[in-house]
Order: C-alpha cells, then structure tokens, then sequence
C-alpha cells in the first residue's frame, strides 16, 4: 500500500515520494546529457544510483532536511518528472526548490503546475516562510517556469539566476 504522507495534486497531477520503484526513472534523468545541459554535468550510473538511494534516505528523517517527489499524470499514469525541496540548515523555514522533467514530458506546462503544487504544499502544510529557486543564465525554459510560479528574480551572476517566493 502506498504512503499518502507527504503526497499532494493539482489538476493533472499526482505528486508523491520517491520510492524504491522510482530507480530506473531517476537514474535515466540524471544521466541524460540533454537533460542535464543547464543544471551540471550528468551522473554517472553508479553516482545516481548513490544520489538515489540519499534520497530514498533523506525523505524518511525527521527532522525533515529534504523531500524529493516523482510528478505523474492523472490521466495516463506516466511519470513525467522529480521535483524537491531542500530545506536550509540555519532556517528550517527556508526551502530550495528543484525539479527536474523527462524529455517526454516537456511543452506539457507540467512544470508550472507541479511547482505551484510543491509551493503551496510547502506554505500550507510544511509552513515554510521562502522558497528559493535558481537558474542557469542561459535555461529561458527555467526562467520562464519559475516567474509563472509566482516567484521573483532577486539576483544575477554571470551564470546563475536567483529566485524567491514568499510566504503571504
């Protein structure tokens, strides 16, 4: 039976944690090179397959320190992506977010839509205060995602964007 803790939906989408199940998916994102062009270089299988099994770790502490979940459709079932929060050592009401989508997946605004879920579950249900999130310069995809989320750009360098939202 599947653990509702910490699962949430939006209109199209069903977000839950990452499980054991969620392997081959995690591993083939994080060492896809066109799927990781704008976040760093990508993995290799052993790497992911260690950054996996973090993962699987770190969603079950308490305190939490981070949440990592696979976006699937409602309709199809298909998963379409991985998105996280991390939370900051200093302030546990300060999150980053990520997300990472399958090349199927893309042109399907699923990102929007799963990151607004991520926001308000974070607001609502973890009570954090800001969420963060950041940008290669040159992923206008990325940039564009976010600022339809409802964050703001605070600051820039010569290969980072940064990003925030806040807490109404």
């Amino acid at each position: 039976m599947e653990d509702k803790k910490h699962s949430f939906e939006t209109d199209r989408l069903i977000i839950r944690l990452l499980e054991e199940g969620d392997r081959d998916f995690f591993v083939s994102l994080y060492t896809d090179p066109k799927i990781m062009r704008h976040i760093g270089e990508p993995f290799s299988e052993e790497k992911a397959n260690s950054s996996f099994k973090t993962a699987i770790k770190l969603n079950t502490e308490i305190p939490i320190k981070q949440l990592l979940w696979v976006i699937n459709d409602k309709s199809s079932r298909e998963t379409c992506g991985i998105q996280n929060l991390s939370f900051h050592y200093e302030d546990k009401g300060k999150a980053e977010a990520g997300l990472i989508l399958a090349r199927k997946a893309q042109g399907r605004f699923y990102p929007e839509e799963a990151l607004v879920g991520m926001v308000n579950y974070g607001f609502t249900q973890l009570g954090l205060s800001s969420i963060y999130a950041y940008s290669s310069v040159r992923n206008r995809a990325s940039k564009r995602v976010v600022t339809k989320a409802g964050f703001h750009q605070f600051d820039e360098t010569e290969s980072k964007v940064s990003f925030k939202i806040e807490s109404e």
